[in-house]
């Protein structure tokens, strides 16, 4: 949600996904409350996520992910930039394990 705030983007410009081994829902985001529960839990493919992402009639400028970093990855580069925000990692082995085309940006409890 910050960064909808500090881009001012929304609505057909940003896409929340909710995504672990499938897409579970995909809204266009509209405020804080356009996503209400996340259904998706463990066992998580950004395979997936970055494919549903661009499948979007509106094409993506970037993707962001947010995920605890134990999860697989595509081994090709995508064909828009990825950031990766990861949250909570528990071992340095899902840190390396993220491509060395995503923009990696680790978010710390006291972030």
């Amino acid at each position: 949600m910050g960064i909808a705030r500090k881009l001012n983007i929304r609505g057909d410009d940003l896409v929340v996904a909710d995504v672990d081994t499938i897409v579970h829902q995909s809204v266009k985001f509209n405020g804080k409350d356009s996503v209400t529960e996340i259904a998706g839990r463990g066992g998580t493919d950004m395979c997936e996520a970055i494919e549903h992402a661009l499948s979007l009639p509106k094409k993506p400028s970037a993707i962001v992910i947010a995920t605890d970093g134990e999860t697989g990855w595509p081994a090709e580069r995508p064909s828009v930039p990825v950031i990766v925000l990861l949250v909570n990692v528990r071992s340095q082995h899902w840190i390396d394990n993220v491509p060395e085309w995503a923009k990696l940006v680790e978010v710390k409890d006291n972030d």
